[in-house]
């Protein structure tokens, strides 16, 4: 978890501005500054900190695993580290990330590895793309996001080859009665390409140019409606 710094306010001199004392001023807070991260980082024990995105994950073996009509989550916390108030959070295809569970407390042994485990119980729609990630109390990204291809009994997106790397098919028996698009969507939520097609069941696949890397193709109705998805990779 990261620590804040506290500044008191002060009040603009009513004398001349003078840039010479500006610069001044300015050395000598970065000066205190330094000096007391400098002391903190002594003082401080060594199991504090939940890393954000750009860091080392406090959270290792993320997993999800669907398990009939439920998705079971198990990550750990190696030995050193901790974070307070894990908050397990789902996004959805046509959602953002919300809090399915929270697990109160400081998180973490100093001793060894710490295990979790959590049975997301919410009814999912099959043949939809979810993912999960773990939220520090701080509002800190301390794990990496974990996706699942939440399959159902019948209707399964099926896409081949994959890997990628021409082109191929995607199979899904259509019982909308509409015309759907085929969509490409990268890991960062874009959009980079899209096609519409009839009512069928067999849809063509071509990488045409897009770069390496996983996307997950998405079958929509003309009223918007998602119908499935299923990840891909390109290699």
């Amino acid at each position: 978890m990261s620590a804040g710094c506290k500044t008191n306010r002060v009040e603009p001199s009513q004398e001349p501005d003078r840039p010479m004392d500006r610069f001044n001023g300015m050395a000598r807070f970065r000066s205190i500054f330094f000096a007391a991260a400098l002391a903190l980082s002594v003082l401080l024990p060594a199991r504090v900190v939940a890393q954000d995105s750009i860091g080392i994950p406090v959270i290792q073996g993320l997993r999800a695993v669907q398990v009939g009509e439920n998705v079971q989550l198990d990550w750990f916390i190696p030995e050193g580290l901790s974070c307070i108030d894990m908050q397990v959070q789902r996004i959805g295809p046509d959602t953002d990330f919300e809090t399915q569970n929270t697990v109160f407390g400081i998180c973490g042994s100093d001793d060894s590895d710490a295990f979790y485990d959590y049975t997301d119980t919410d009814p999912l729609l099959p043949n939809l793309t979810y993912g999960w990630r773990i939220y520090a109390s701080n509002g800190t990204v301390v794990s990496d996001t974990v996706f699942l291809d939440f399959l159902g009994t019948s209707n399964t997106l099926q896409v081949g080859p994959n890997p990628l790397t021409g082109t191929g098919y995607a199979w899904f028996n259509n019982a909308s009665g509409e015309r759907v698009r085929l969509e490409w969507w990268d890991m960062q939520g874009r959009l980079v390409r899209t096609s519409t097609y009839a009512v069928q069941r067999r849809f063509a696949l071509d990488r045409g140019g897009l770069e390496s890397g996983t996307y997950i193709i998405t079958i929509r109705t003309a009223s918007d409606e998602v119908l499935a998805q299923r990840r891909i990779q390109l290699p």
